[in-house]
């Protein structure tokens, strides 16, 4: 959101002993969490599976869970050896028994299936030798094992997969022949697999998504370029029995996910009719004949939110599409008439839904989603989504946990009405002044949404107020909020923020010589912008930042998001340059607590030592504190709360933070860390 050369670099760690209050219980308490990630309904819609993760505790995999209204909660993946893998996009077969599902390892990722009555699992191996594809289920073929990326399941004996080479070559390696050009990775392809065995459909670029039409005889494919670099060139064609692959031409740009209409035509997400971020989605209806498509949400309420890739929007017999849309600090579901666009919000459900799914029959829907200030969570709901029931399942979190209660606020900005979420602990509801932390989202078309986080909990057990904005350039506002950013990053949303905090210290018993700020990615962003712009805060942090978005865009793995905001950097220096927080850095002398993973590709980890370097240089008090192996999604895991594979780092994160936030709010300078001035 670069190509880093290491340099003799000293980080300097300050040690602080842990505190025995609850709050760090609470954050030992934290690692004993799960969350539910997937969900998928069976032909006789009675039974649910859901993917739901282990503990952090118990290692932060994903496995498979049944769940129903007649029986307990049952864990069907994961025993055994299979409890270090991660299992995922589960789907039923039509025979009502058998669930398939994806498995990915550390050195591998195939596709399985499940007899739910036996726990039986089966394996479809598949492998590949020059322009040779052999194997099936429970085969053992010759030649190297291909990387499953995703299947589709067409008729019972019938499967489609996409899925990579597996470039490793040992004995290259152990010759130490390993060089390669950058950007030439395999192509994921497709593959048919039937009775008959396996066989290539031969698609340009890397295959993204499939669907079936409802009689297995077509595929609608998405297929993206291995990078972004020139653009969202994603495409989409029609794969007809004994016909060559045809492009549909005339789509929106950049197609997501798709799914058939009983007449023939389809339906997808693509990237919205506006000028916005890349994130900002529309849902077109469209013939097959490449005629123009029709878009059916320009103008909504929100933001349209796709679950997954692989997934388009759900049909129903009626005609409508059943989509999901962020709405302000909720995510309602919504029914879209295919025939004149028309929406109809579904108020009878949770006020954040974050899934929904349905069997052939539509004969009831399954859904994730949770109440206001709660854990998503499996319900079950009626054919006509009037009225849904709470499908038990394993322990989410501790029984104690209530939901939290945020209050709702709202003030002017630039012209703007800005929303916020106000976290409050019981000696500010007993009108005593507590210390704040602002906590700002990434994105920067991120979100907050009233629900569950992990994170809030902690500093709230501490005594802390929480503050959550939305300022301009989230999601879930419309596209006109969504793309007033360009160009703009750190300008209107810091001042949406500010005013923010000046409207809770005049409605809320704060104590203003005690308040932080704390972000994450694009939060963390923030956070480093108000490094040199103001002594409000007494300590900021700043979690897998970026700093100087002329370097970052060229050592990211991904820069077309970023190209939207403010172009080309090497033809906008200046511009560029204004929009990064290390041109500010010589105004900075508030404390700051950086926190990075040395494998995220998202936000490297040259950023942070970019910053690191710098403000120590310019005198002000900065600690780095680094988390080895960990992604850009994984520290953001760690740093809300949430279940992640590495059981230690989140603690340990939290509970620095913790640390440097108490040194920070008892006057102690530079809350503790270490000052070395290089002027």
């Amino acid at each position: 959101m670069m190509t880093l050369r290491y340099l003799p670099l000293l980080l300097v760690f300050c040690q602080h002993p842990a505190s025995g209050g609850t709050a760090s219980q609470m954050n030992q308490q934290i690692s004993m969490s799960r969350a539910v990630k997937e969900v998928a309904l069976s032909s006789d819609g009675r039974t649910v599976v859901a993917t739901i993760t282990d503990t952090t505790a118990s290692g932060g995999h994903a496995h498979l869970w049944t769940l129903s209204k007649a029986a307990s909660p049952k864990q069907i993946t994961g025993a055994g050896d299979d409890r270090a893998a991660d299992d995922s996009s589960p789907v039923w077969a039509p025979d009502g028994r058998t669930i398939l599902f994806r498995r990915k390892r550390s050195d591998a990722s195939t596709i399985n299936r499940i007899d739910v009555g036996t726990g039986r699992i089966d394996t479809l191996a598949l492998s590949r030798e020059g322009p040779v594809v052999a194997g099936g289920w429970g085969a053992h073929p010759e030649g190297k094992p291909l990387i499953a990326t995703g299947f589709a399941m067409g008729s019972s004996t019938t499967l489609a997969v996409w899925a990579a080479d597996d470039t490793r070559d040992p004995e290259r390696q152990a010759r130490k022949e390993d060089q390669h050009l950058f950007g030439q990775s395999e192509q994921v392809r497709l593959y048919v697999v039937n009775e008959s065995g396996p066989h290539e459909i031969a698609l340009e670029d890397n295959v993204r998504s499939v669907t079936w039409s409802k009689d297995s005889r077509s595929l609608l494919v998405i297929t993206a370029p291995a990078s972004d670099d020139l653009g969202a060139l994603n495409r989409l064609w029609l794969i007809e029995k004994d016909q060559p692959p045809r492009q549909i031409t005339g789509t929106a740009e950049n197609v997501r996910a798709a799914s058939w209409l009983a007449d023939g035509r389809i339906v997808y997400f693509a990237r919205c009719g506006h000028d916005a971020p890349i994130v900002c989605l529309d849902l077109f209806v469209q013939s097959l004949d490449g005629s123009k498509p029709r878009n059916l949400t320009e103008n909504i309420d929100g933001s349209l939110i796709v679950a997954a890739d692989t997934t388009g929007p759900v049909v129903t017999d009626s005609g409508d599409a059943l989509v999901t849309i962020a709405r302000h600090f909720d995510q309602q579901l919504a029914r879209i008439r295919l025939s004149d666009g028309r929406l109809g919000w579904i108020d009878s459900l949770p006020a954040v839904v974050q899934a929904v799914a349905t069997n052939v029959g539509q004969t009831s829907f399954a859904l994730l989603a949770a109440e206001r200030g709660g854990i998503a969570s499996v319900q079950l709901a009626d054919a006509r989504l009037r009225t849904y029931v709470h499908l038990a399942g394993p322990e989410l979190q501790p029984a104690d946990w209530a939901p939290l209660h945020a209050r709702r606020l709202e003030w002017a900005s630039d012209n703007h009405t800005i929303d916020g979420l106000l976290y409050l602990p019981p000696a500010a509801i007993a009108d005593k002044r507590v210390p704040l932390v602002v906590d700002v989202h990434g994105g920067p078309a991120g979100r907050f949404e009233d629900s569950d986080y992990p994170l809030i909990r902690l500093l709230l057990e501490e005594g802390w107020a929480v503050l959550h904005v939305n300022p301009r350039g989230s999601f879930g506002y419309g596209v006109e909020f969504l793309a007033s950013l360009r160009d703009d990053l750190g300008g209107a949303d810091y001042r949406d923020i500010m005013t923010g905090v000046d409207a809770v210290l005049a409605q809320a018993p704060i104590d203003k010589d005690r308040m932080a700020l704390v972000g994450y990615s694009y939060g963390a962003t923030i956070a480093s912008f108000t490094l040199g712009r103001t002594s409000r805060f007494k300590g900021l942090v700043a979690v897998a930042p970026v700093v100087d978005q002329i370097s970052e865009y060229g050592t990211e793995s991904s820069s077309f998001y970023d190209r939207w905001y403010f172009g080309k950097p090497w033809t906008r220096v200046d511009a560029v340059w204004r929009q990064s927080p290390l041109a500010g850095v010589t105004a900075a002398r508030t404390p700051l607590l950086l926190l990075h993973g040395d494998s995220d590709t998202v936000n490297p980890l040259s950023q942070s030592l970019e910053l690191y370097r710098a403000l120590r240089q310019e005198g002000s008090p900065v600690e780095l504190m680094l988390f080895p192996r960990e992604t850009h999604r994984e520290i953001g895991q760690n740093f809300y709360g949430y279940p992640s594979v590495e059981p230690r780092h989140g603690i340990a994160l939290r509970q620095r933070i913790l640390d440097f936030l108490r040194a920070a709010f008892s006057g102690q300078p530079n809350a503790g860390l270490t000052i070395e001035d290089h002027r």
